[in-house]
């Protein structure tokens, strides 16, 4: 009995330092566990595609001054009018009325709950690029680049041209030494256009890899307002 607490324990305690241990990615994607890895075959090119979840990161408030042009809760001085519309009341029948709901179990709510958010679309939003060696020393190999820009631009022509990221994750593309990436830093469901990441990782890796010297291994381009950030990296 003693032996089984024991090992009940260990067990506990290696639980708490694996989660504890995680990885921090990317310099942003703190206490990171993987969610799924998919290998897809686009020609003769085998890219990965990679999804986290950043556990341990802390999301991001959306500014309320309207710095972000893009913000969809921007503050507006008008309250909101009043509705008085009654049509989102649940039709009930003979069984829902009190009390017999109560019997029958088949009470409900008077009003049907509102609607999930819709995703906030960053698409053109601007952002900053800066320069680190997060992930070593060395920079990726500039056509394993080309490589993932070209399945990029493959899935923004056969695929939705957006994509939606949920708060506290960051999914990427990789293709041997290179990977590019998207981060949703902030508390709400972001949208990004395919083109976009396509674009603006190329940027973020301009003036950080050769002919750069000396070159860095990764560049990120970071939203002004903090919610969701663009990298490309050595993988």
């Amino acid at each position: 009995m003693v032996f089984a607490k024991t090992i009940l324990a260990l067990a506990a305690v290696s639980a708490v330092a694996a989660q504890t241990d995680l990885p921090t990615l990317h310099g942003l994607c703190d206490g990171a566990v993987l969610v799924n890895s998919t290998s897809l075959m686009l020609g003769n090119l085998s890219i990965q595609y990679t999804r986290h979840f950043c556990s341990a990161s802390v999301p991001v408030d959306l500014p309320t001054d309207g710095s972000d042009a893009t913000a969809t809760a921007a503050a507006d001085p008008t309250p909101a009018p009043v509705s008085t519309d009654t049509s989102s009341l649940t039709r009930r029948g003979f069984f829902d009325l009190w009390p017999l709901c109560l019997f029958f179990h088949t009470c409900r709510p008077f009003f049907l709950p509102p609607p999930p958010p819709s995703p906030r679309n960053v698409c053109n939003a601007n952002c900053t690029v800066t320069c680190n060696n997060d992930v070593g020393v060395l920079p990726p190999v500039s056509d394993d680049c080309a490589a993932v820009q070209a399945s990029v631009q493959i899935f923004a022509s056969e695929l939705s041209t957006t994509f939606t990221t949920e708060p506290n994750h960051l999914e990427s593309l990789s293709f041997g030494t290179c990977l590019i990436f998207f981060e949703n830093l902030g508390k709400t469901n972001l949208d990004y256009c395919w083109s976009s990441l396509g674009t603006v990782s190329a940027i973020a890796g301009g003036p950080c890899f050769p002919p750069t010297h000396p070159p860095f291994s990764e560049g990120i381009c970071k939203a002004k307002d903090g919610t969701w950030a663009v990298g490309i990296s050595h993988s």
